[in-house]
């Protein structure tokens, strides 16, 4: 990973992180207002929802990207999703976007995820890099992974 760029679990709500929300989510869609205060508050709170932030060095201790992985549970076991991969228009090509999605996949990993879907779209923002480590440990290839 890149010394430069750090990605840790967002869970308490601050400034820092409604600010960060209220500048990427326009970046990643005109269709969906930023979260509230409210709105942040509740997602954090949320056993569900797993919020992941990256800054790079590049940019202070500004957070320049988010991701969220949502766990639940089916009759078959329990399942992930990645959803909301934004990374900030001026820090984008370095990579950020792979390590946010890395996260949430390793997380869904250690808590027991048997799959993790994402849409078709944070591939293409996020490159084919993971799609070919997925494959070289033997997972299937297309936007799922196959968990442990």
């Amino acid at each position: 990973m890149n010394p430069a760029l750090t990605v840790f679990r967002a869970d308490q709500p601050s400034e820092e992180l409604y600010a960060a929300c209220q500048r990427l989510v326009p970046q990643l869609t005109n269709n969906n207002p930023p979260p509230s205060r409210q709105d942040l508050a509740l997602m954090l709170a949320s056993p569900a929802s797993i919020l992941f932030a990256a800054r790079h060095a590049d940019f202070g201790d500004e957070i320049i990207g988010l991701a969220t992985l949502i766990l639940y549970r089916v009759p078959t076991g329990l399942r992930g999703y990645i959803e909301d991969v934004i990374v900030d228009e001026r820090a984008r090509g370095r990579r950020i976007g792979e390590a946010l999605t890395q996260a949430c996949l390793e997380h869904a990993r250690q808590a027991g995820a048997a799959h993790v879907d994402w849409p078709t779209w944070v591939m293409f923002q996020v490159s084919d890099r993971i799609l070919k480590v997925t494959c070289a440990q033997g997972q299937s290839p297309g936007n799922r992974f196959e968990g442990p």
